[in-house]
């Protein structure tokens, strides 16, 4: 079994991934980039951020029936998949799917000031210096 980059003990950078374990789980890493990559195939028809602002009540509604249907997928992948689960591994990311529409349901109801403070203090706890701390 291979070992992930970021558990990697040769990775280049030990003191950068040290920052980034300190302030988020590997495994909460890898399925936000995972759902960051899937969100991404559909910036062309969607924009990079066509659920924000889905604020109404009816919006909100609409992503609530399409995480229920993405939930179905998902038991239909796992029952499918039987007891090892290879082929949900392998072949689905339905589990992708309801991350995503999870979080936009979330980005809903908490805006965009939630997500611009926690990237904020992932700055912070990372030590980023700011554009301007740069010049």
């Amino acid at each position: 079994m291979t070992e992930h980059p970021l558990n990697c003990a040769s990775h280049s950078n030990t003191t950068e991934r040290d920052k980034v374990l300190k302030v988020m789980r590997p495994q909460v890493l890898y399925f936000a980039l995972r759902m960051e990559e899937k969100l991404r195939k559909h910036d062309k028809d969607r924009g990079s951020r066509g659920w924000v602002g889905y604020t109404q009540s009816e919006e909100q509604e609409y992503l609530f029936h399409r995480l229920v249907d993405e939930m179905k997928e998902l038991k239909e992948d796992i029952i499918r998949a039987g007891t090892c689960g290879e082929p949900l591994v392998r072949g689905s990311s339905e589990n992708i799917d309801v991350g995503n529409i999870a979080m936009m349901l979330y980005t809903a109801y908490y805006c965009d000031e939630s997500a611009i403070s926690m990237i904020d203090f992932l700055m912070h706890e990372l030590h980023i210096p700011t554009p301007e701390a740069q010049r």
